[in-house]
Parts: structure tokens; C-alpha cells; sequence
């Protein structure tokens, strides 16, 4: 161990000297960062920023073949989309704009356009699922989503009122326990260990194992390598709890409740219920299982569809010139660099007008952006009816 963190000291001093030399003599602009929180990018990021020198980081896309930017900010920062969306918010979508959506919303529960492997199977039936778990027909079901901590849990962005993710488990099976009319079921991100996993978190698998042996009976474990589908989970659930995770913003698009029990880029923004208080956990956990407000719902499966309109398609920048045919596999799909100048491709104007002229990465609406409307809200329940019924159908298939 030590000889591991004089090795980390010794790359950061040489970086440090390094980098504050080239700032010092070249005075850059602007630095343009691979996402500014991993060793020697986060020391450039640190050093710049105390020089007063613009920063840009760089990291892949909320879908497969775009750029996430981010202007004076590391890649786990939630500042820049918040400031983005906040401009965002009242702006109505368009019949198109649905259909992507939906599209991104059916594609994901599917494995398809990701920016990583896929984690899970594609949704089932859901009487399989209640079948497969032993979940009782007409019980309320609670879908608890674990996150995979490895990259955030430094990032006080990321902060929970419960401290820990341990915490907020343990709190949630308390609860459960005095609710034995509600089947709960707890997927464990599939990233914390398994096939799939990219490593595994030993120290915590072993613990929610723990933790699963001393569970009430109406709680059922959903783990790393089983078949159960994420997707079937969040299709039947009501009510689903998260840590950090993009299953908060896929469940409220799909019309459920979605509680988050710590702060990131999802939370909130109206389309979710989030955790405030501790002491109050419970009771609000009751409270949002007992919810029967239909308008309410709407409300926020309407604000979700535009959040993951802005997310996925105004804030990530697409760069079709770099096929990505693997998560860690690119090709170059241009041929000469005539492919590069001005007016050939949209992503690269863009890419160039952030980086050189200083515009920002995601503009506010202009003037004929349409506002809130009734008009939409017609059209948002008519897409999500079509989407929920290609859903079913799709089921019984």
C-alpha cells in the first residue's frame, strides 16, 4: 500500500510540475480535458482552474457516438445539465421530439444505442416475474435499484441524507418490515460483481448478501448474475427507490414514482420524489405508496419526457466521424480531412464553436421555442399511450 500511494504522490508532482509549467509558458485559452476527475487529468483540471484558465472535459455520451462536455466542471460534476436544464424546463416537445424519446426509452430497455455494455435482459411478462420471484398478485410491489459506487462516492455532488447507500438499505428492509402488505424486491447493480461487472465490489456484495439473510420474508434479492430483468422490475413496480441511477428517470417516464435516495444529475427536478429528511423516510414512503393522484403522475411523466429530451438529445453533442462499434473500440469513419472543415459535419462545428469561440455547450431556447402548452400535454398522453401499449404488446409476445 505504500509503495502503491508513493507512486500515486510521485505522478502527481511530476504532473503538477509539468503541467503548471506549460500553463505558465504557453497560457492557454482553454484546456481540453479527458473528464478532469481521474489522476493526472484532475491535477491539470485543479491547475488550470486556479489559473483562471477555461477548462472543457470530455466524456462519452448518455447514448452510443455522442460527446458529454462540460465547461469549467469534471465529469461527475451535476452543475452543468442543472444550469442547462433550467433553461430547458418550460420547453413543450414536439410530435418528433416524443417519438425520440420513446424510441431512447425502448432501445435502452433493450440493450440497444448504449454508451456501455448492457447490464440486463430486456423486459418480460409480468406475470413471469411475479411468477419467478414468488411476488404475490395483488400486493403493492416496491423496486429497490443498489447504484455502483466506484466512480462517485468521493463526489460530495452525490451526497444522501443517509450518509451511506449501506444506510438507506438499511432503513428501506426497516421499513419493509413494518409493511408486510408490500412485496419488495432489491436489484443489486449488476456492476457491483458477476459476469458482467467491470471488477467487483467484494467488500459490499458480501455485505448485502449479509443483509439479505436477516431481510424480512416479503423481501426478495435480485442479484448480479440472475436473468430478472431491470426493466420488468421497474414495468410492475409503482413505486421504485434508488441511490444514483438512471432507473429514476426511465421509471417516471414510465409513469411510476421514483424516489431517489441521494442527490445527482436527476434529482431534483420535479420528475422524481427525493429523500430530504431521515427521519422522515418511512412516513414518506407511506405516504408515496398511498399516492392517488392521477394528475400528479402526469405531471411528472411529463417533465421526465423532457428531461430525457434535453439530456440525450439537446445536451449530448453527436460525433458521428468516430464509429464506436464496442464500448471500448472506436473507428474513424471519415477518410480525408476534408471531412473536418467548416459546414460537413454538424457535431465538429459544434464541438469547435465550444471549444474556440466559447459558445456554450448547450444554448437556451431561441425565440420560436414553443412554452408549456396544453397542446402537449394532449400529445404527451397520446405517445406514452401508444409507447405503453407496444410495451404490453410486446410482453405478451
Amino acid at each position: 500500500h505504500e509503495a502503491t500511494l508513493r507512486a500515486y504522490l510521485e505522478a502527481g508532482l511530476l504532473t503538477a510540475f509539468a503541467i503548471s509549467r506549460l500553463l505558465t509558458t504557453w497560457r492557454p485559452d482553454v484546456l481540453l480535458l479527458f473528464n478532469g476527475r481521474q489522476a493526472t487529468p484532475r491535477v491539470a483540471f485543479e491547475l488550470a482552474r486556479a489559473a483562471g484558465i477555461r477548462v472543457v472535459t470530455h466524456e462519452r455520451g448518455w447514448r452510443n457516438e455522442t460527446l458529454y462536455l462540460a465547461e469549467n466542471a469534471d465529469c461527475l460534476s451535476v452543475t452543468p445539465l442543472r444550469s442547462a436544464w433550467t433553461a430547458w424546463r418550460d420547453a413543450a416537445l414536439t410530435e418528433e421530439e416524443f417519438g425520440a424519446t420513446a424510441q431512447w426509452l425502448h432501445d435502452r430497455a433493450h440493450g440497444r444505442g448504449l454508451n456501455w455494455r448492457a447490464f440486463t435482459a430486456p423486459p418480460g411478462a409480468p406475470a413471469a416475474l411475479r411468477r419467478e420471484l414468488g411476488l404475490r398478485e395483488a400486493a403493492p410491489l416496491v423496486a429497490v435499484f443498489t447504484s455502483s459506487e466506484d466512480e462517485y462516492i468521493s463526489c460530495p455532488d452525490y451526497a444522501s441524507p443517509f450518509g451511506t447507500q449501506e444506510r438507506w438499505l438499511e432503513a428501506t428492509l426497516a421499513w419493509a418490515a413494518t409493511r408486510p402488505d408490500v412485496d419488495v424486491v432489491v436489484r443489486v447493480h449488476p456492476n457491483t460483481g458477476g459476469r458482467v461487472a467491470n471488477g467487483a465490489n467484494a467488500g459490499q456484495l458480501a455485505w448485502l448478501q449479509a443483509l439479505a439473510e436477516r431481510a424480512p420474508r416479503t423481501v426478495r434479492f435480485v442479484w448480479p448474475d440472475d436473468t430478472t430483468s431491470s426493466y420488468s422490475l421497474i414495468e410492475v413496480a409503482g413505486l421504485s427507490l434508488s441511490y444514483v441511477s438512471t432507473v429514476a428517470l426511465e421509471h417516471a417516464c414510465r409513469g411510476g414514482i421514483a424516489l431517489t435516495a441521494a442527490a445527482s444529475t436527476l434529482s431534483g427536478h420535479g420528475f422524481t420524489e427525493d429523500v430530504r429528511d431521515v427521519a422522515d423516510y418511512a412516513a414518506q414512503l407511506d405516504a408515496l405508496l398511498a399516492e392517488d393522484d392521477p394528475a400528479r403522475r402526469a405531471a411528472r411523466r411529463r417533465l421526465a419526457w423532457r428531461f430525457a429530451y434535453f439530456a440525450v438529445f439537446r445536451y449530448m453533442l453527436p460525433f458521428a466521424l468516430v464509429r464506436q462499434p464496442t464500448p471500448h473500440t472506436a473507428a474513424l469513419d471519415y477518410t480525408t480531412l476534408d471531412a473536418l472543415r467548416p459546414g460537413c459535419d454538424a457535431g465538429v462545428d459544434a464541438a469547435v464553436a465550444i471549444l474556440l469561440d466559447g459558445r456554450a455547450v448547450c444554448p437556451g431556447p431561441d425565440a420560436t421555442t414553443v412554452r408549456d402548452t396544453t397542446h402537449e400535454a394532449v400529445l404527451h398522453a397520446s405517445v406514452t399511450a401508444v409507447a405503453d401499449h407496444a410495451m404490453e404488446l410486446e410482453r405478451v409476445a
